[in-house]
C-alpha cells in the first residue's frame, strides 16, 4: 500500500494510514494544558504522541495495531510527566472519546457530532471528509484564542522526543505491537523508534508554523485541504470559511471537556487551572529571547538537517542518492549529474572541486550576514537582493501546495536549492521521462553545474511529489533565464578581484569544514576570508614575516607605495641582489609598528571581515608582494643575471635544465612567469606558438613543440590544479633545480 505522504499539517497533520484522529496536535496540546494546569515540555509532546502510530510506512496493520495502543492502552507507559500528557489523549475517557463518536451507531448529541454532521449534510461530504474539516478548523481557532506562543511551546516539546521518553514507548508498547502484528520484536522496537524521529521533526515543522501570523496561516489552509478532500482551493476555501462559522461557539465544549477530564488530574498546589506552573520550562523563556537574523544562514546546518530528515526517505530511492551526498563536510555535488532510470537508479553525481556547505555556499553566507559589505566585486546589497528574488522564483516554480509541503517537511531544501542557484553555472537536458500516456517510460537526465543540478533534481523531486500533491511541482523544468546568477562565484570566477580565480585561491588557503579546519598552506587563513578579501592572495616570501603583527591599514600605504619606490631606487644603484629583498622584510621592521598600530587601525574598509582578523598576514602579503618580490625578486633577480651577483645566476651556473616556466633561465620563478602559468590553467590549455614570450599561448592548437615542464601529471597540454599548485611552490621556495626522482624532474629552493 502506497503510505499517503503526511502534509496536511495545521489541523490535519496525522491523517494517514487508515483512519483519521480527532482533534488535531494543537487541540490536544491546549487542552492537555488545561487538564493539568501545566506548561511541560512533557506533557505537551505526550499528549499528541499517540498519533505517531500513523507514521509506520507501508504497514497498515501495524498501524492499527498500535494506535488501539496508544489510544485505549495507554496505561502501559510507566508513570511520568511524559505518561500523564500521553494519558491526556486516550479514546476512553480523554480528549478523543468527545471527537471519535460520529463513528458510532446512534451517537450521543455531543458537539463534535453535530458539527461534523451539520458540515457534512451543508457541502455532501462524507462523515470522514466533514470530521477532517472540523479537526482542522478546531485547530485553527484554538490558534487564534491562545496566539502564536502555543507554536512555539509545540515547537519547543520536541525537547521531550529524547531517549528516556523513546526507550519508555518501546518498553510499553514494542512486545505487545509484535505479538499483534506479525513482527519480531525487533521489527516492533524499529518501527516505533523510527515513527518517533518522524513524528518529532513533524511536530518541530508544526508548531513553527502556528507560530506565524494569522494572514499566513489563512493563506495555508484551503491549499491543504484542497489536497485532503480532492476539490479545487476556491471549493476548500469555501468549506473552510462556512466551518470557521459553524464552529464559532468552540471555547465552550473546550471548556465543558476541561471540566469533565480534569478531575483525573488534581490542579497542582496553589495553582489555578491552565496557568503554567512556577518554574515551568517557558517561563521566562520569550522574555530572554533574542531574534533571530534571517540573513545569518549556517548552510552546515542546512545540509545536516536534509541528511537527518526521516521524511524524504518517501521521495523515493532514486531521490536518496542525492539526499547521501549532502553530508556537510563531503558535499561537493556541482560538477555534473546524470540520471537514469531504465535499469533501477543510477545516478551519478561528480563535484567542481570545492567543498559546498562552508566554501561555495561560505562565500555566500558572509556576504548575505554582513549588510555592509562591499568589495569592490561583490556586495550584501546586491546578493540579498537576488536571494530573495530567486528564492521567490524558486517557490512559484513549486507552486503554492508543493511550497506549503516542504516548507513544513524539508524547509532546508529551499536553503540549499537557492544557494545552488545563486551560483547559477552549467544546464541540464532530460532525454525521457513518465508520461501519463506512458508512466513506465525511464527518467533519463543529464546536466552540468550549479543549475544543472537543481534543475534536474527538481524534475526528479516533480514525479515523486506528483504521488502525494495533486499537480505535483508547478513548473518542473526550471527556466535559467528567470534566476540570477553571480559567476564570481564559480570556481574559476574571482570574488574579490585580485586576479587570482576562487580555485587556485581554495587550492591555496585553508578549506572550511563544519566544527573543524582541514590545515593546507597555512592554518591561520581560511578560503572564504582570503577569497572575498583583494589584499590576501596565495603567495608567500619577505612580506609574510614583515607584517605578521603589523596594521593592515598601515601596511596598505606602506606596501603600496614604499615597495616600488625602495625597490626601483635601490635596486639601480645598489646591486644588492637578492639578499636585500630578503633582510629588508624581516620582523624587525615591521614588528613594532604593529604592535602599536596594527591592532587599531584594523581594515582597509568594511565588510571584507571581522575586525583585526589576520591583519598582519595582508599587510604582510601587500608590504611583501611590493617590498619583497619587486625588490628582492625584481632587484635580485634582474641584477644578477645581468651583473653575476644575485642568487639566481649563482645557482643557475653549470646547470642546463632550467624549467620552461622560468623564461630567464635563472634558477626562479617571478610573479609574471607565475601568472603565465596561472593563464594557461584559465585557459584550459594551451599550445605551441612561435613569436611569444616563452613559445606557448593560450587555448588549444598545436602540440609539436618541446613539452612544457609543468604539464606533467598527465602530459595533456592542460594545467591541472596539482601542476599549478607545484609552481607556486617553486616560486615561494625562493627557487627551484633539477632533481631526478621528483614529480616533474625538479625540487623546491635553490640546489
Amino acid at each position: 500500500m502506497k503510505q499517503r505522504f503526511p502534509v496536511l499539517i495545521l489541523g490535519a497533520l496525522f491523517l494517514g494510514c487508515l483512519q483519521s484522529h480527532a482533534w488535531a496536535p494543537a487541540t490536544h496540546a491546549y487542552l492537555a494544558e488545561r487538564f493539568t494546569g501545566l506548561h511541560n515540555n512533557d506533557i505537551i509532546y505526550g499528549s499528541m504522541l499517540p498519533d505517531f502510530s500513523s507514521l509506520i510506512p507501508d504497514n497498515p496493520t501495524a498501524c492499527a495495531k498500535l494506535n488501539q495502543l496508544t489510544h485505549f492502552e495507554f496505561d502501559r507507559l510507566a508513570p511520568s510527566d511524559f505518561a500523564t500528557g500521553f494519558s491526556t489523549h486516550n479514546g476512553t475517557w480523554g480528549a478523543d472519546y468527545y471527537a471519535h463518536l460520529c463513528y458510532t451507531p446512534d451517537p450521543d448529541p455531543i458537539y463534535s457530532v453535530l458539527k461534523i454532521q451539520q458540515i457534512s449534510d451543508e457541502f455532501g461530504l462524507s462523515t470522514s471528509n466533514a470530521e477532517g474539516i472540523f479537526e482542522m478548523t478546531i485547530d485553527y481557532l484554538v490558534r487564534l484564542s491562545v496566539g502564536p506562543e502555543l507554536g512555539t511551546r509545540i515547537k519547543n516539546s520536541v525537547e521531550a522526543a529524547n531517549e528516556a521518553n523513546t526507550q519508555a514507548l518501546v518498553d510499553a508498547f514494542a512486545q505487545p505491537l509484535a505479538d499483534r502484528a506479525g513482527m519480531t520484536l525487533a521489527q516492533a522496537e524499529e518501527a516505533i523508534r523510527n515513527a518517533m524521529i518522524m513524528f518529532k521533526t513533524m511536530t518541530e515543522a508544526y508548531g513553527t508554523q502556528w507560530e506565524q501570523d494569522v494572514a499566513y496561516l489563512q493563506s495555508l489552509i484551503p491549499p491543504m485541504l484542497a489536497t485532503f478532500l480532492g476539490v479545487d482551493e476556491e471549493t476548500a476555501e469555501t468549506y473552510f470559511l462556512r466551518a470557521t462559522e459553524i464552529c464559532s461557539d468552540f471555547q465552550t465544549e473546550m471548556d465543558r471537556i476541561v471540566g469533565i477530564v480534569s478531575v483525573h488530574y488534581p490542579q497542582p498546589e496553589g495553582q489555578e487551572e491552565g496557568l503554567p506552573s512556577e518554574g515551568s520550562p517557558e517561563e521566562g523563556e520569550e522574555e530572554g529571547e533574542v531574534e533571530t537574523d534571517p540573513w545569518d544562514i549556517n548552510f552546515c546546518a542546512q545540509f545536516q538537517g536534509i541528511v537527518d530528515n526521516p521524511l524524504l526517505d518517501m521521495a523515493g530511492p532514486e531521490f536518496q542518492v542525492f539526499i547521501e551526498m549532502l553530508h556537510p563536510n563531503n558535499a561537493d555535488i556541482n560538477g555534473s549529474v546524470s540520471v537514469d532510470t531504465t535499469y533501477g537508479n543510477d545516478i551519478q553525481i561528480l563535484g567542481n572541486g570545492i567543498l559546498d556547505a562552508m566554501n561555495e555556499f561560505g562565500l555566500i553566507a558572509r556576504i548575505l550576514k554582513d549588510p555592509n559589505f562591499n568589495n569592490g566585486v561583490l556586495t550584501s546589497e546586491s546578493l540579498r537582493t537576488a536571494w530573495e528574488a530567486n528564492l521567490l522564483q524558486l517557490k512559484t516554480d513549486f507552486g503554492p501546495l508543493a511550497t506549503n509541503v516542504l516548507n513544513v517537511l524539508a524547509p532546508q531544501l529551499f536553503m540549499v536549492f537557492n544557494a545552488y542557484l545563486m551560483l547559477g553555472d552549467g544546464d541540464y537536458t532530460i532525454v525521457s521521462k513518465p508520461t501519463e500516456e506512458n508512466p513506465d517510460l525511464p527518467f533519463i537526465a543529464s546536466g552540468n553545474g550549479s543549475f544543472g543540478l537543481i534543475a534536474g533534481m527538481v524534475a526528479l523531486l516533480a514525479d515523486k511529489v506528483t504521488d502525494y500533491v495533486p499537480g505535483g511541482i508547478a513548473n518542473p523544468e526550471l527556466d535559467k533565464t528567470q534566476y540570477v546568477d553571480f559567476p564570481e562565484l564559480l570556481p574559476d570566477g574571482d570574488a574579490d578581484g585580485d586576479g587570482f580565480s576562487n580555485a587556485i585561491e581554495y587550492a591555496y588557503f585553508t578549506p572550511v569544514i563544519c566544527n573543524t579546519e582541514e590545515i593546507k598552506s597555512d592554518p591561520s587563513i581560511s578560503y572564504v576570508v582570503a577569497a572575498l578579501n583583494p589584499y590576501i592572495i596565495p603567495l608567500s616570501g619577505e612580506g609574510l614575516d614583515e607584517g605578521e603583527a603589523e596594521g593592515q591599514a598601515e601596511g596598505v600605504n606602506e606596501g603600496s607605495e614604499e615597495g616600488p619606490a625602495e625597490g626601483t631606487t635601490e635596486g639601480m644603484t645598489e646591486g644588492e641582489g637578492q639578499n636585500e629583498g630578503e633582510e629588508e622584510g624581516l620582523p624587525e621592521e615591521g614588528q613594532p609598528e604593529g604592535v602599536i598600530e596594527g591592532g587599531e587601525e584594523g581594515l582597509p574598509s568594511e565588510g571584507f571581515q571581522e575586525e583585526g582578523e589576520n591583519e598582519g598576514f595582508e599587510e604582510g602579503l601587500l608590504e611583501g608582494l611590493s617590498e619583497g618580490v619587486t625588490e628582492g625578486s625584481s632587484e635580485g633577480q634582474e641584477e644578477g643575471v645581468l651583473e653575476g651577483e644575485g642568487e639566481g645566476e649563482g645557482e643557475g651556473e653549470g646547470e642546463t635544465a632550467s624549467h620552461t616556466a622560468d623564461q630567464n633561465a635563472d634558477y626562479l620563478i617571478s610573479l609574471s612567469e607565475l601568472l603565465r602559468v596561472i593563464q594557461f590553467f584559465n585557459s584550459g590549455g594551451f599550445h605551441c606558438q612561435s613569436g611569444t614570450e616563452d613559445g606557448y599561448a593560450p587555448g588549444p592548437g598545436d602540440q609539436s613543440c618541446t613539452l612544457y615542464d609543468s604539464d606533467y601529471n598527465p602530459t595533456d597540454w592542460e594545467i591541472s590544479l596539482s601542476e599549478l599548485l607545484r609552481v607556486i611552490q617553486f616560486f615561494n621556495s625562493g627557487g627551484y633545480h633539477p632533481c631526478e626522482g621528483s614529480e616533474d624532474g625538479f625540487c623546491p629552493g635553490p640546489a
